[in-house]
């Protein structure tokens, strides 16, 4: 019995040892990883907020590149660099580091200027004659410098901003507009008055520029274009991408007529005074890959006038029209360049986005129905990240991705 239990208590020793060892390791883990924690905490912390502060930076300068080297923060060091990316889109990442007792964390930045074309819908005057009617759904990013003039409910489905508010044909019961993406009242944004230079100066480096034509006839064909300068002239046809490398064709000082089907990514510009200086859409305007069948769809086409973008009063308009594009008029609007009215004419089906300065008659209300076009703009997700090359932009940078 005495063997017995010395054995025991032997055993019982051991396996109490061998506990009380167990415990006091997983003790000594637990402090561990409790520092640990906090030191990739703190470098974490110190991390995002030298990207805050460097992305405060760029915000007020967008030139900024000083970045931070070995900069004393919360007990640890703030390193931060930044650095083009794509010198022709002018796109920029921001790299920071935070680094305490030893851990390091980073975080990286992706920076775009602003592009107007991120918008489905822009305006800044809105005449009060001019009515969103029931037939009138808008996709996507929505602003009124003005207001939004409504009859009988029209939709907006993405995110409405207004400066001025809403205001309704008859009553709210009958006309208040639908808001399935929210609204807010009391926003302002600026427009440009020379949003055309840059895209007249990139024409000239490695686009083409059209000088001295008053009217200049486009047809994109896929990978070829044709364009000629006179309704019953031969059309000439180049290759697309070899006519302008960097996607940018501009008439300086011109009129310019387009249609067909767009393969790449492409601006086109026009400026002009007098009755030039407006772009007018002879047909049908659309992508070879439409981005909504085929997700993998690379083409992008920014249609900007110094005027007007207008729809082409002929026959091939008569009934609908298709437009892939966004679309940006700088002291006019986008609409139909029609002097009347007189029957339904369809639907203006845009996939893209529009932003002008002042909105342009598409119809008219006659006994209750309309005359002329009715609106289903849908936008092109794609312009809320890329944009067409040399699109007009607002003069800031936003952040595209944010990588911890």
């Amino acid at each position: 019995m005495g063997k017995l239990a010395f054995i025991l208590v032997l055993g019982f020793s051991a396996l109490f040892l061998v506990m009380g060892y167990n415990a006091n390791n997983v003790a000594n883990r637990s402090v561990q990883n409790m520092v640990d924690y906090h030191a990739r905490t703190i470098a974490y912390n110190i991390a995002v907020t030298g990207a805050n502060l460097a992305a405060n930076e760029i915000f007020l300068n967008d030139n900024w590149q000083q970045g931070f080297s070995d900069v004393e923060f919360d007990g640890g060091l703030l390193n931060g660099n930044v650095v083009v990316v794509d010198p022709f889109l002018n796109i920029k990442k921001l790299t920071t580091t935070g680094t305490y007792r030893g851990i390091t964390k980073t975080v990286e930045v992706i920076f775009k200027p602003s592009s107007f074309s991120k918008f489905a819908y822009l305006s800044i005057n809105d005449p009060g004659y001019l009515y969103w009617s029931y037939k009138d759904t808008i996709w996507g990013p929505f602003h009124s410098e003005g207001r939004i003039n409504a009859y009988r409910h029209p939709v907006f489905y993405g995110k409405a901003t207004t400066k001025t508010g809403v205001h309704n044909y008859q009553s709210a019961a009958l006309d208040a507009p639908y808001f399935y993406g929210g609204y807010e009242a009391g926003v302002s944004l600026a427009f440009p008055s020379s949003g055309l230079n840059d895209l007249s100066n990139l024409a000239i480096s490695d686009g083409h520029r059209f000088n001295g034509m008053d009217t200049v006839y486009i047809t994109f064909a896929g990978d070829s274009l044709k364009y000629r300068y006179a309704a019953n002239d031969p059309d000439s046809t180049v290759l697309a991408q070899s006519f302008a490398p960097n996607g940018i064709i501009f008439v300086n000082n011109g009129t310019m007529r387009i249609k067909g089907t767009v393969k790449g990514r492409y601006t086109i510009g026009c400026t002009g005074t007098g009755s030039k200086g407006s772009i007018y859409l002879d047909d049908d305007i659309v992508y070879y890959n439409d981005p909504r069948i085929d997700p993998n769809s690379t083409d992008m086409l920014g249609i900007v006038a110094k005027k007007s973008v207008l729809i082409a009063d002929n026959l091939a308009n008569s009934s609908d029209i298709n437009i892939h594009a966004s679309i940006y008029a700088e002291e006019g609007g986008f609409g139909a360049g029609w002097s009347s009215f007189t029957q339904p004419n369809g639907f203006i089906n845009l996939y893209g986005g529009i932003q002008n300065k002042r909105r342009v008659q598409i119809g008219v209300i006659v006994w209750g129905n309309i005359w002329g076009f009715n609106r289903s703009y849908k936008y092109d997700e794609r312009l809320m990240l890329a944009s067409p090359p040399g699109y007009p932009g607002t003069g800031e940078m936003e952040i595209v991705s944010w990588l911890e």
